[in-house]
């Protein structure tokens, strides 16, 4: 029989403890997984924010919000796992049993980790927004294409005082009560807390893929409308021999068209883990809460773990594998080694 960890909270402080009772392996697996997939995380978030910094070109208003983006999910993939690890190697005996550190976990590093999350998700909702604003105002030239450099430095910190405002009574409490057990919880005990948490979450995640897939939305509409007005003019102008209709095929729409189809891709697949994560997050909790089988509690609660760490993946895979400027430093890397 799988050993588990269950202790009694009356001599401990320690929240994983008196939470719930999950085979000690699918812990070690979880910890172990969200270790590697912060690894991969980082290098590849850290891989964008250098190309953007060596490339005077991307230093332009949307590839800000993509910085931030980076900075955000590099954030998720440092901070997120360490609540866990903290509060599993303190229930080893004479390992990390400091009530001070369990407190900087649940008061500081935690919330500012589920801030991160919520700001990746936000960005991604400007983003959208500011190509749907770029690519609509694009024929208009008394109009502005794109959000400005000030007006995106604002939204973006912004974002980061409204996910802190959100968080930041879980360390005012943590801090007053002077009690890591009871405010850092991967399950809350209470009814009310836990359905704020929930309710929460939800909307970290429902409001911003409902913004972004409004966005993606018209954009689709607009690159067919622009295309069909692309059509009739190079008609018009081929019939007055000012261009050869197939010079059409080599305009250079091609490239809004594959960045919106990247950027539409990159909302699904981000909604994917985030909804994968919101769903885990319903069934760990309630199934803790109506005394479900502890292992579908344990499944669910490792998936919730697992999929937060991974929505730090999507965006840096896509911008390197869809976007040249991205790739170009790895090709040249590679180019490099080979010519050694």
């Amino acid at each position: 029989m799988a050993e588990k960890i269950l202790r009694n909270t009356s001599n401990s402080s320690l929240p994983l403890h008196d939470i719930f009772a999950l085979p000690l392996i699918t812990l070690q697996f979880t910890i172990i997984f969200n270790i590697l997939t912060s690894c991969i995380s980082l290098l590849a978030n850290t891989y964008i924010l250098y190309v953007i910094y060596i490339n005077k070109n991307l230093r332009k208003p949307s590839y800000y919000a993509l910085a931030n983006l980076a900075i955000a999910n590099i954030m998720v993939a440092v901070l997120y796992p360490i609540p866990l690890l903290v509060t599993f190697l303190s229930g080893i005996p004479g390992k990390l049993n400091s009530k001070t550190l369990i407190q900087i976990i649940c008061g500081f590093i935690r919330p500012l980790a589920v801030t991160a999350v919520m700001v990746v998700n936000c960005t991604l909702a400007f983003i959208a927004i500011d190509k749907y604003r770029t690519l609509v105002y694009k024929s208009n030239s008394t109009r502005r294409t794109s959000i400005n450099l000030r007006t995106t430095i604002l939204i973006i910190i912004g974002i980061w005082v409204i996910g802190l405002l959100e968080q930041w009574p879980r360390t005012i409490l943590v801090l007053r009560n002077r009690s890591a057990a009871r405010f850092c919880r991967f399950f809350p005990n209470p009814q009310f807390q836990m359905s704020i948490k929930l309710t929460i979450s939800t909307a970290n995640i429902i409001i911003p893929f409902i913004i972004m897939l409004v966005c993606h939305y018209k954009i689709a509409n607009s690159l067919k409308y622009h295309r069909h007005r692309l059509i009739f003019v190079f008609e018009a102008a081929s019939r007055m021999n000012r261009i050869q209709p197939h010079q059409f095929k080599s305009y250079s729409s091609k490239s809004v068209r594959l960045a919106a189809r990247m950027l539409r891709k990159l909302t699904y697949w981000q909604f994917f883990f985030c909804f994968l994560w919101l769903l885990a997050n319903y069934l760990s909790n309630f199934g803790y809460a109506y005394k479900i089988n502890f292992y579908l509690v344990g499944i669910a609660f490792n998936i919730q773990q697992v999929t937060v760490v991974a929505t730090g993946l999507p965006s840096p895979i896509a911008y390197i594998l869809w976007l040249k400027k991205f790739r170009k430093p790895i090709q040249s890397f590679c180019s490099a080694i080979q010519g050694h």
